[in-house]
């Protein structure tokens, strides 16, 4: 099965969420720094050890079966087996198998305000704004999502403690007050999580908002979360979101990532390959206020050390003012 900073800028937004990889197919800084985080993180409960891999499941492969039983009871009649498979799907409808997510490149045919496959095997300068700052930016075939070429940041000089920014900005600005705004975008982060935050996806206004990632303070290396971040003001520290219950960062994988800035009501949705994460739900009562206009920025962004040979790779972005999906 195969499935980010993503980062994501729309103007005003961050601060610093498969199956096997694709690699084989063709397939200014924000005001702010750890101390909220390290206050919130501190505070959360402990997670459970990841469970193993299931083939079939999201982390790839094939289903598991059980051998058959002969000994094991007879099956409730059919009626009664359709009532509650009837039921069960009321309750907990399952989002579209995500091999269905991969494949060619479907920019051409999505229909949204706007499509990057980096099919072409350039960052299209009428189309983006490039920024390395200790980090190194371009399109390749190492990993892929969709189609022969993916966007690919890797951080350069990692252990030291600086300002690491490497991203790509649309130079086309999107209304989001009054508006419904979608980004979608495939994201691998590696299998590894480096042990201190960074950015992935922002969205730039008049203010500014962020999906960054975070790993476990007390326990470096272990799974990351995904945390949801906005500005307050000029100078102001930008409050944080997390999935509750903690919302786990696919690593080592693809994964669908979609945002919606809601700027009808200030609200903000985000979902994981077409699953809603109803924990990074923000809303007015957060004292979020969706930008008037934005752009939108994808990389990563990091004031800190990061591990040795940190990479990220972003493909298939699209935007767009009604869902997307991952399967567009």
């Amino acid at each position: 099965m195969k499935y980010p900073l993503l980062v994501l800028v729309m103007t005003g937004v961050f601060c610093g969420c498969s199956s096997a990889s694709n690699s084989s197919k063709g397939n200014s800084p924000p005001a702010t720094d750890d101390s909220t985080s390290q206050e919130v993180a501190d505070a959360r409960p402990a997670q459970p050890a990841p469970s193993p891999s299931v083939p079939g499941s999201p982390d790839g492969g094939v289903t598991a079966t059980s051998a058959p039983d002969a000994a094991a009871p007879l099956k409730p009649d059919a009626a009664a087996q359709a009532a509650v498979d009837a039921a069960a799907a009321d309750v907990a409808p399952t989002a579209p198998s995500p091999d269905a997510f991969f494949g060619a490149s479907r920019c051409q045919s999505a229909n949204v305000l706007f499509c990057e496959d980096f099919e072409s095997g350039t960052l299209d300068p009428t189309k983006w704004t490039l920024t390395q700052t200790e980090a190194s930016v371009g399109v390749d075939s190492t990993k892929v999502a969709r189609g022969q070429k993916g966007f690919h940041v890797k951080i350069v000089n990692p252990t030291s403690e600086v300002y690491h920014l490497g991203a790509i900005t649309t130079v086309k600005t999107f209304p989001v007050a009054g508006q419904r705004l979608f980004v979608r975008a495939f994201v691998q982060l590696p299998a590894v999580s480096t042990h201190r935050h960074y950015g992935v996806f922002l969205a730039a206004g008049n203010t500014r908002y962020h999906v960054d990632v975070i790993p476990e303070w007390n326990a470096p290396y272990l799974p990351a979360n995904f945390r949801l971040l906005w500005d307050k003001g000029p100078g102001g520290e930008p409050p944080a979101t997390y999935g509750k219950p903690w919302t786990q960062t696919p690593l080592g994988r693809w994964a669908c990532w979609e945002w919606e800035l809601r700027g009808t009501n200030n609200e903000v949705h985000f979902s994981i390959d077409d699953v809603d994460i109803p924990g990074l739900k923000v809303d007015a009562s957060m004292n979020w206020t969706a930008p008037t206009t934005a752009r939108l920025r994808f990389g990563i962004e990091s004031f800190h050390a990061m591990d040795a040979g940190f990479n990220l790779w972003i493909d298939e972005i699209a935007v767009s003012a009604e869902k997307i999906g991952c399967v567009r």
